[in-house]
């Protein structure tokens, strides 16, 4: 179920993005100066797709990602679903919890089938990433 959830959050983080800035003058990609006064916003999506982290199944929906032996070869900070540091969500622990205590719950008490086989997400960028229409 963990690596399920971590997958799922890969794929769809709810927050969008997060800020932070060096600790010390650095240059990015050898042309590319910031200063601890810059704040770079990490695209919590394009963190979470990046080919050359993740392998060019990217897209691809794989819970093993997360199985031991694969998460020990992700590099640190590859994912940041809750944001980072001092300003990440207070609320992981539970809201993996909660998360948890649901899928287990409708896993136990309802067969799932696809209604439209054909159907296509289509995702609104608010305050977090949720389906068009969704309520």
């Amino acid at each position: 179920i963990e690596h399920i959830l971590m997958e799922t959050l890969r794929i769809w983080p709810t927050a969008p993005a997060f800020a932070v800035s060096p600790l010390a003058d650095t240059t990015f990609g050898g042309k590319y100066a910031v200063s601890p006064d810059d704040i770079i916003m990490i695209l919590t999506p394009m963190l979470h797709r990046d080919v050359s982290v993740w392998g060019e199944d990217v897209e691809a929906f794989r819970p093993e990602r997360f199985a031991p032996e694969h998460a020990e070869q992700l590099p640190p900070n590859a994912w940041k679903p809750f944001g980072n540091g001092a300003r990440a969500c207070i609320g992981r622990p539970f809201a993996m919890q909660e998360a948890h205590l649901v899928l287990i719950m409708l896993l136990q008490r309802f067969d799932f089938s696809f209604a439209d086989p054909d159907y296509e997400l289509d995702v609104a960028e608010t305050l977090t990433l949720k389906p068009t229409g969704f309520r």
